[in-house]
């Protein structure tokens, strides 16, 4: 069974990209995330249509984003 929440390392293993690269998309809010303590965590849904996808994701589904 695959994990629903991803870790950014998990979601940049599923993209095939660097954790910077998660980092960067989170920070400017192409990529929904929460963070959960100090950790931020992704929606496996989201990271798979946000690779799917060539439009943003709608602001309703984004939970929270980094702020530099």
């Amino acid at each position: 069974m695959q994990r629903e929440v991803l870790t950014v390392r998990q979601a940049a293993d599923l993209m095939q990209v660097s954790t910077d690269t998660v980092y960067r998309l989170v920070s400017s809010g192409e990529l929904p995330a929460k963070k959960v303590g100090r950790i931020w965590r992704l929606h496996r849904s989201l990271v798979q249509t946000y690779l799917t996808s060539s439009t943003k994701p709608t602001p309703e589904l984004r939970e929270e984003t980094v702020r530099p």
